[in-house]
C-alpha cells in the first residue's frame, strides 16, 4: 500500500480545531492498487500549498471570526487563494507571498506576528475588498487583530503543563481520600458517596473522558 503525493483536488484547507492546513492523499492497496477512502495530512508550513490554504481561511473568516463580517465586501471568492488557477491573480500572489515570507500558516503563528506589527497584512486584505469597501476592513481591523491574538492567549493558559497535572492529580486524591473517610467508608462506587460525585463532576469536564473525536472538517 502507499500513499499518492498531495492532491489539487480536494485542495488543502485550513482545519481550526487542529490549528493546521490538512492536505488529501488517495491511498492505494494491493497489487490491484484498490483506492481507500482519502486521507488528510498536515503540511508544513514550507509546502507551496500551506500558505495559500491559510489565506483562504483568513479571508472566509475561520482563522478571526471578526473577519466574517467584511465577507460580503471581498471582490473575490477566499477558495481561489488554495486553488492553482489563483496563483495568477495579483491580490491572491500577494497575500500568500506575505505569508510565506513570515512563514505564517497557523493562527498561533500568525497572532505571533500580529503582536509585534498589528497591521501585518492590512494592505494585502484591502486589496481583497470591493471599490470603496476598504473602509470596513481599516474599522473591523484591531478587532479582528485583538480577537486572534487573545483568543490564541486563551488556549495557551489553560493548556496544563505537566507539573500542575501532576500537581493537580495528587490534590484530587488527597480529596477523594478524605471524602471516602467522612462518608463512612462508603464504597466508591455508591450512587450517594462523595466520591461517586467527585468522579462524575471531573468526567463532565473533560471532554476526552466524553470520547469526543476530533473530525478534519470542524
Amino acid at each position: 500500500s502507499y500513499l499518492s503525493s498531495a492532491l489539487e483536488e480536494p485542495a488543502p484547507r485550513y482545519v481550526a480545531a487542529r490549528d493546521s492546513v490538512v492536505a488529501f492523499h488517495q491511498p492505494h492497496f494491493g497489487r490491484h492498487r484498490w483506492e481507500l477512502p482519502l486521507w488528510p495530512n498536515p503540511l508544513a508550513v514550507d509546502h507551496p500549498s500551506a500558505c495559500g490554504a491559510f489565506a483562504a481561511a483568513l479571508l472566509a473568516g475561520a482563522v478571526a471570526t471578526p473577519m466574517g463580517d467584511v465577507r460580503e465586501r471581498l471582490a473575490g471568492k477566499p477558495s481561489v487563494c488554495a486553488r492553482p488557477e489563483g496563483r495568477s491573480q495579483k491580490r491572491v500572489v500577494e497575500l500568500v507571498a506575505s505569508l510565506q515570507r513570515r512563514g505564517v500558516a497557523s493562527r498561533a503563528a500568525l497572532a505571533t506576528q500580529w503582536r509585534k506589527d498589528p497591521r501585518y497584512l492590512l494592505p494585502e486584505m484591502l486589496g481583497w475588498m470591493k471599490n470603496g469597501q476598504g473602509y470596513a476592513l481599516e474599522k473591523l481591523w484591531p478587532k479582528i487583530v485583538a480577537s486572534t491574538v487573545q483568543g490564541v492567549a486563551v488556549v495557551k493558559a489553560i493548556e496544563p503543563s505537566a507539573g500542575n497535572m501532576k500537581e493537580h492529580h495528587s490534590v484530587e486524591h488527597r480529596k477523594r481520600r478524605e471524602d471516602e473517610k467522612s462518608a463512612g467508608g462508603a464504597g466508591a462506587g455508591a450512587p450517594g458517596s462523595k466520591r461517586a460525585k467527585v468522579v462524575k463532576k471531573k468526567v463532565k469536564k473533560n471532554a476526552k473522558a466524553l470520547g469526543s473525536g476530533l473530525s478534519i472538517w470542524d
